[in-house]
């Protein structure tokens, strides 16, 4: 084992043309991972900071005060205690927007008018949501408002304080119901489908490290420093099965360069589960197998300068660039079709697309190292010359 592990150090060494530009790749991996994981870690803050300037004052302008920022509410309200300070909470860009309740807050907005203003800070990103969230609210508490009324108006009298209780509590166990009846997912998410076509071409951190390392070990297969390869492979050949050890030895040296690029990936990403660390390892093994096979049968020039287009249409079809569940059809059926799609499919999904996953490297490992271990056992040593 020993005798194999160096072998296989001696022939990454020769596929990549030396131990710099091994470790030139290994760096320029790393960056184009960290550069994928910052890009699509920054998203929306955490919360969304508001100015409050109440003009009303009563109860019902601060129970929607409280609904708009309590709970798990993404809003963070600054209570301001007049104009002046609104604007300058606005203008320092403390607040990215001002809501303002005006005076007669519950009675207009039960009739429908306009109970609230909204001022949005200059060039803020943040205004749609804003005023969704802020809607939302309002319009919550409008129907509890006008469902006192109606159920005053069915029984003919005031409600007491014990029977307004209890609507407010059936209103709050159906908005708790409603909020439950939707699945939130985060566009980008390494779990999870997403529940809309707008996040379909939304790239994914294990969809480009799939084309990543697909791409630099189809181009390492392809033996990208040809005459130090093609040497050591002929010399390791003139030992007994030397074929099949020359073989094992190559693709010893792919899988420790992916398990490279799985380190580097994670410690970008700051740290990958233990079910994707599996499905990484298996699809390193299939991609490995794949890059010799196919630089065995077209020729290293070949295999070469075919590398890059390879990895760009399976990983296209794979769903590395655009998510099969959103696009769904066929291309949802292609994409299990690619060894990209099967480790994405394995990273998040069931055990069953794992064991495919694993099957799928197992047999092509096989058909790599089978016809070397029934070939001819020595290479004449004027073949090295």
């Amino acid at each position: 084992m020993l005798k194999l592990f160096s072998a296989a150090l001696t022939k990454l060494r020769a596929m990549a043309g030396g131990w710099l530009s091994a470790a030139l790749m290994l760096l320029l991996a790393f960056l184009m991972f960290l550069t994928v994981s910052v890009t699509l870690n920054t998203g929306s803050p955490d919360s969304l900071s508001l100015a409050l300037l109440d003009e009303d004052g009563g109860e019902e302008a601060a129970r929607f005060a409280e609904m708009l920022a309590g709970g798990d509410s993404p809003v963070t309200l600054t209570v301001c205690g007049s104009r002046a300070e609104a604007d300058e909470k606005l203008l320092s860009g403390a607040a990215e927007g001002l809501i303002v309740i005006e005076k007669d807050f519950a009675s207009v907005l039960v009739s429908g008018g306009a109970a609230l203003s909204y001022y949005p800070a200059a060039g803020a990103s943040s205004a749609e949501a804003a005023r969704e969230l802020i809607s939302g609210s309002a319009v919550t508490l409008r129907s509890r408002l006008r469902a006192r009324l109606y159920a005053a108006e069915l029984l003919g009298r005031e409600l007491t304080g014990e029977e307004l209780a209890s609507l407010d509590a059936i209103a709050e166990e159906n908005a708790a119901n409603a909020v439950r009846a939707v699945e939130p997912f985060t566009v980008g998410a390494e779990s999870g489908r997403t529940a809309s076509i707008f996040s379909a071409f939304y790239a994914r951190r294990s969809g480009f490290f799939a084309f990543v390392t697909m791409l630099m070990l189809l181009m390492l297969g392809s033996f990208t420093g040809s005459g130090d390869a093609r040497a050591v492979a002929l010399r390791m050949r003139t030992l007994r099965h030397g074929a099949l050890f020359e073989r094992a030895a190559s693709l010893l040296a792919l899988v420790l360069f992916g398990a490279a690029l799985t380190a580097l990936y994670a410690l970008a990403s700051g740290g990958i589960s233990v079910k994707e660390i599996y499905a990484a390892l298996l699809y390193i093994l299939l991609t490995a197998a794949l890059a010799l096979l196919l630089g065995s049968l077209s020729g290293e020039a070949r295999a070469e300068l075919a590398s890059p287009f390879i990895a760009f249409l399976t990983s296209l079809a794979g769903g590395c660039f655009a998510d099969p569940e959103a696009l769904g059809g066929a291309l949802k059926t292609l994409s299990l079709f690619t060894p990209q799609g099967r480790f994405l499919a394995a990273s998040s999904g069931g055990t069953i697309h794992l064991a495919v996953l694993a099957a799928a490297a197992l047999a092509l490992t096989l058909l790599l190292l089978l016809p070397a271990l029934f070939g001819k056992r020595r290479v004449k040593l004027r073949e090295l010359h």
